[in-house]
């Protein structure tokens, strides 16, 4: 209990229990790296957020990580009805479709499983580190097999008969014949050898390399032919075969299918630019792929594909913007997507984007601004249905802000500030006066702009950006993560969890965040009515008195370490997150103005306590009913508590309290208030 009252009373914050989090089913994506099926089930392992379950062919996905100790899921594998998920950390076992996991004894603590081959209840599985393990008792037990394998990181293993085969990072290709007791190289007539897949086609084994395109052996290894006719550059990742047709991954997001053994190859694209196949699997009629864009599933052999991420919860949703009651989100890896249900369902809106990666949007009315990673501006007036480009001048794609004053567009991103006086049909750079060019936001107000760097702290400008000067009197913390206006006032929030705030057009700022440290970056800053919501890494806090009081917005249901963005729609406050794609709360923006008492309602006497003073009495203009008092060192080690009702005044004793500043925290019904206490 002290360990979590030190993070959050020692900041003058409490946590609202009543109002939890909701995880959407979307927007869905993100990057699979591995799938896997039994029966009817669908698995498809991700990067971040666990296992998803799938029981209608990919209609519809559902997380399943409950006893999984890490949610990077690097390989899969089925033995029977057990399902083995490989991750950073180890391996985990299901019996029961994902109800629940159990690790296996490898041996060896935190071994990355990098890839997984079964036959009957024999398991090999390759690490990033420690070569291979194997369990000849579907997992019971397990033992390292790695007599002349010289090369420990195991990116593929494959099984034919009584032969096994390892590819490796740098070694090439390695075959054992005795189950793994002893291993050789098997490499004549390979191109490259770093080896990122195997497929088995038969008797015929297939390898992805680095550099060297795809191989084919037909004797176990003895000699290997190249088979690239019609794949051209890039990286073969995955394979899966149904009956004469082999199907290689590629990193262009492109699918290529072979029924000559290889001989030639036709790509059939899943419809999505640089989707990067990660994984194939073939299960009962379908094709699956798992990219960097979610799943797409074909139902004939490839020529046709259908994006199936209901549910997958696995993106990094890098903004939210509200337009009307739509809901639109920027992600990086997944483009644009949208919502007209307030989150319940997503439909893509890439049409015209050249890259899926953004960091944010904006919306001016029916115009919709998307500033991606590396490829610039891009403009919709049809409610995203189809995109733009407007980079005419921005020499540096990278964009993080975009501002609309009127007429004019001003977009900020690591090459500085742009402006563009004819609707973005051309920019002009606007870096004069900035010693910083990583820019991070942008606000207007009045007749000034003002511009967030990530270095360099605020600068603003008087004459719509021809020239910028430097505004940081009273900012200690130069890396500005938001700028944020309300009425006459500027807000800014930090990489160090600091919330600045200017009332005189940014001459000076005050201080107004928390009191500790350890909060993380403050990513965004917003109001409802006269309530500040500044939204950190880890959670969503509050504040009704500008800063003076903060309570965190209790974080259950929302599992992430990674906030990114919060947006608010009607009564919903809806939060975007790492790879575990979009929430909402429903119920907190009705209750926030309600939760905390004012400082006036709540006194302490004496403050400071003088020597010789054993008592103070805390009171209020009101009974407390059922109100939690709980007094707090510099340490966050609780001094005093206990539970008061009916009355409104509480004689409290300090005669066991040492000299030095305490912090007094009352908290009733979900409303609180802390208050400094010095004692000399």
């Amino acid at each position: 209990m002290k360990t979590f009252l030190l993070n959050i009373i020692l900041c003058f914050v409490c946590s609202v229990t009543f109002a939890q989090w909701t995880q959407l089913p979307g927007p869905g994506g993100g990057r699979v790296y591995s799938l896997a099926s039994i029966g009817s089930n669908l698995f498809a392992g991700t990067e971040g957020a666990g296992v998803f379950q799938s029981i209608d062919n990919g209609l519809s996905w559902t997380p399943i990580n409950n006893g999984l100790g890490h949610h990077t899921i690097q390989a899969m594998a089925v033995s029977g009805n057990s399902l083995y998920a490989g991750t950073p950390i180890g391996l985990f076992r299901t019996d029961n479709n994902g109800s629940t996991w159990i690790a296996m004894n490898l041996g060896v603590s935190g071994a990355s499983i990098k890839s997984l081959a079964a036959s009957g209840s024999t398991i090999f599985a390759g690490s990033y580190a420690h070569g291979v393990f194997l369990s000849l008792n579907n997992g019971a037990s397990w033992s390292s097999v790695n007599t002349g394998l010289t090369h420990d990181k195991v990116n593929a293993l494959a099984i034919i008969g009584s032969n096994v085969f390892a590819g490796t990072q740098g070694g090439g290709v390695y075959l054992s014949t005795n189950n793994g007791t002893s291993w050789a190289t098997v490499n004549v007539g390979i191109p490259d050898t770093t080896i990122y897949a195997f497929g088995v086609l038969g008797t015929n084994l297939f390898i992805g390399t680095y550099r060297g395109g795809v191989c084919l052996t037909t004797d176990f290894g003895t000699t290997w032919s190249s088979r690239n006719n019609g794949i051209g550059n890039g990286v073969i990742n995955s394979f899966a075969t149904k009956g004469t047709k082999i199907f290689g991954g590629h990193n262009t997001g492109n699918v290529f299918v072979s029924d000559d053994n290889g001989l030639n190859w036709l790509p059939k694209s899943v419809g999505v630019q640089n989707a990067y196949n990660h994984a194939l699997n073939y299960s009962g009629t379908s094709l699956i792929a798992g990219t960097k864009n979610g799943v797409f599933i074909s139902e004939d052999d490839g020529d046709t594909w259908t994006i199936r991420n209901h549910g997958l919860s696995n993106t990094y949703v890098k903004d939210i913007e509200v337009q009307g009651s739509t809901l639109f989100v920027a992600t990086f890896g997944d483009g644009v997507l949208k919502s007209t249900d307030q989150g319940n369902s997503w439909t893509t809106c890439n049409a015209g984007l050249p890259t899926m990666d953004f960091h944010t949007l904006t919306i001016d009315g029916a115009n919709i601004y998307a500033g991606s990673f590396d490829d610039g501006i891009f403009y919709s007036n049809d409610g995203g249905n189809s995109w733009s480009g407007l980079n005419n001048g921005i020499s540096n794609g990278n964009i993080k802000t975009i501002l609309v004053a009127g007429t004019i567009l001003f977009a900020g991103g690591a090459g500085g500030v742009y402006k563009s006086s004819n609707s973005g049909a051309s920019w002009t750079s606007m870096r004069t006066g900035l010693t910083n060019y990583h820019i991070i936001g942008l606000v207007e107000l009045g007749s000034n702009i003002y511009a967030a760097s990530d270095g360099g702290g605020i600068y603003v400008s008087s004459n719509s950006a021809t020239s910028w000067s430097p505004v940081n009197n009273g900012i200690s913390d130069l890396r500005e993560y938001c700028l944020t206006v309300n009425g006459a006032n500027l807000y800014a929030g930090s990489q160090n969890g600091k919330v600045y705030f200017s009332d005189n057009l940014g001459f000076s700022w005050t201080n107004i965040g928390f009191a500790t440290t350890g909060v993380g970056q403050v990513r965004d800053i917003m109001f409802k009515d006269s309530t500040m919501l500044a939204t950190t890494h880890s959670l969503v806090y509050f504040s009704n008195n500008n800063g003076l009081d903060w309570d965190s917005i209790d974080g259950t249901g929302m599992d992430v370490n990674n906030l990114y963005c919060t947006t608010i729609s009607g009564n919903n406050l809806f939060a975007g997150t790492s790879q575990k794609g979009a929430f909402v709360n429903s119920s907190i923006l009705l209750s926030l103005n309600k939760l905390d008492w004012d400082n006036s309602q709540i006194t302490l006497f004496p403050n400071p306590v003088s020597k010789g003073d054993v008592f103070f009495t805390l009171s209020s203009n009101v009974d407390f009913v059922g109100a939690t008092i709980c007094i707090y060192n510099t340490l966050g080690q609780v001094m005093h508590t206990e539970t008061i009702s009916g009355i409104s005044k509480k004689v409290i004793s300090l005669k066991d309290v040492l000299p030095g500043v305490y912090f007094v925290t009352v908290v009733e019904n979900g409303r609180s208030n802390t208050r400094k206490l010095v004692a000399n």
